[in-house]
């Protein structure tokens, strides 16, 4: 199955990754490689998520990696990654906006 990003969630990982380098830029590449990775397994399990709590009725899943979700939405032929966010966000709608 093809994994796609959405412009959003590549640009929040993007920021993220930028704040944790400003103290320790290793802890920062290891954050974007274990995002990454956790996204990569999703191209053979795409159900491996669970459902997001907060939008029940939706097809919306999410993984943890750390202290940060990362919001998809798996779909017939691809998995497209709507968004990343720190657990303590709360989540909004707006999140689930797919722009590729």
């Amino acid at each position: 199955m093809k994994l796609l990003w959405s412009r959003n969630a590549l640009e929040r990982l993007d920021a993220e990754a930028r704040l944790i380098a400003r103290r320790r830029p290793l802890a920062a590449r290891r954050f974007v490689e274990q995002v990454r990775d956790a996204v990569a397994r999703l191209a053979d399990f795409p159900q491996s998520g669970r459902p997001v709590p907060e939008l029940p009725g939706e097809l919306v899943r999410e993984v943890i990696v750390g202290s940060y979700r990362v919001i998809y939405r798996p779909e017939s032929d691809r998995v497209l990654i709507l968004h990343l966010m720190h657990q303590r966000q709360q989540m909004r709608r707006e999140h689930l906006n797919g722009e590729e």
